[in-house]
């Protein structure tokens, strides 16, 4: 045996008198992500491609992932469908970096600025706003597109329901500054009265004795104009030339006409 084992033997000995052991040092793993998570705001969903931004510029460079049918889709952790994925819409994606496949997107709405005003003018693709009454400076203009909704006592209507002169309540998009919903406050009603020198299956004029005394106003009849005479309702046959009328008038439209029984 020569001196070097010696020496091995009797030291390795000596540990195990001691109770020393050997430890041997592992480095820790380290594991690849399965997943990437990315956040933004979406841009479009057109078919199965969905195209974001991250932060909230609409000029920033933009990315996509793709759903699928096992996409899952929550807000508020409740479950939703890809119909919540609007322009503007916040949304926290996880994806699978190997297929960039969404396994799942939480949605957040829009973020909203307010605006409101009377309608000065409007066009299919605008609408202009006067902010504060008689100044010029408040005036804005909000844009509208197919997906903007119109809304008149909590019941969805079009946007050939809009008049000059209306208050507005609009909701704009901050990602797209498009109007989302248009809330139309109830057109006031106005009442006039005068003696009928026209008539027609869809209009009535009249000559006006109250203000403004002598002018000539027309005014549409519709399916549901209503007429009244003694007070109590009667039918459009019993309206002729020559009637004194008190007229109830919204939106250019006779809404009541109550015929005033002749003297005598």
């Amino acid at each position: 045996m020569t001196s070097r084992r010696h020496h091995l033997i009797v030291a390795a000995l000596l540990a195990a008198s001691l109770g020393w052991t050997s430890t041997v040092v592992v480095a820790p793993r380290a594991y690849a992500s399965t997943t990437h998570h990315l956040s933004g705001t979406v841009v479009r969903l057109q078919g199965a491609t969905l195209t974001f931004v991250q932060g909230s510029d609409p000029s920033a460079p933009s990315a996509t992932v793709t759903l699928n049918v096992g996409t899952v889709l929550t807000s508020h952790h409740r479950p939703v469908t890809s119909a919540l994925l609007l322009p503007g819409a916040r949304i926290s994606v996880t994806e699978d970096p190997a297929t960039l496949v969404a396994l799942s997107i939480r949605v957040s709405p829009p973020r909203l600025s307010h605006v409101s005003g009377v309608l000065l003018s409007h066009s299919t693709g605008a609408l202009r706003i006067e902010t504060v009454a008689g100044n010029p400076d408040s005036i804005v203009s909000v844009r509208v597109a197919p997906s903007t909704l119109f809304s008149e006592r909590f019941l969805t209507v079009s946007a050939t329901q809009l008049e000059v002169g209306q208050t507005l309540h609009v909701d704009v998009n901050t990602f797209t500054a498009t109007a989302s919903l248009v809330r139309m406050s109830p057109p006031k009603s106005r009442h006039y009265q005068g003696t009928v020198i026209a008539l027609s299956t869809s209009s009535v004029t009249l000559r006006l004795t109250s203000t403004p005394r002598g002018s000539l106003l027309t005014l549409r009849l519709t399916p549901t104009t209503a007429y009244s005479e003694h007070s109590l309702t009667t039918t459009k046959a019993a309206l002729v030339i020559g009637d004194t009328v008190t007229l109830t008038e919204v939106r250019n439209s006779a809404t009541l006409i109550r015929i005033t029984p002749p003297k005598g």
